[in-house]
């Protein structure tokens, strides 16, 4: 069910023109230290808002919230029961922990969970594990685990 929706909503946003960064599927739970989320899930990664971080992409920020919007009808009325966790990447480049941290619990937007601060499926205690670690560490991982996942 999750894989056909993700195929589904990768059609659906191109059709509007809507290019994601980047998409994949991890089929087990991400196996990093326990990681923040915490069972099979998808990612699809639009382009950002922020000039110092991010790509911007052809029409800038006025496109990408565009897309944002597109994105967000579509995962609101299309999601079929799964739980939908949507968060900016504040935190690029990887293995700003503390702003990761941030990304998933202060600027994070559910669907699909009712007033739930502390969501199961979020393991928010694992940015305070990586806080506790060497930073250059931690990016390196990082980049390491996204880079093994996009083969």
């Amino acid at each position: 069910k999750a894989t056909l929706l993700y195929h589904a909503f990768l059609a659906f946003l191109a059709d509007h023109h809507v290019k994601p960064t980047f998409s994949f599927i991890y089929d087990q739970p991400p196996n990093f230290e326990g990681g923040p989320h915490k069972g099979p899930m998808w990612v699809v990664q639009l382009m950002g808002i922020n000039p110092a971080r991010d790509f911007i992409q052809e029409g800038g920020a006025a496109r990408a919230i565009e897309h944002l919007g597109v994105a967000l009808s579509w995962l609101m009325l299309n999601r079929q029961g799964l739980k939908v966790l949507v968060h900016p990447n504040v935190a690029l480049p990887f293995g700003q922990v503390a702003e990761e941290k941030i990304d998933h619990e202060e600027y994070a937007l559910w669907m699909g969970i009712a007033n739930d601060p502390s969501p199961p499926e979020l393991n928010i205690a694992f940015f305070d594990m990586l806080l506790s670690r060497d930073a250059k560490e931690v990016q390196e991982e990082a980049v390491q685990r996204l880079a093994s996942v996009q083969k």
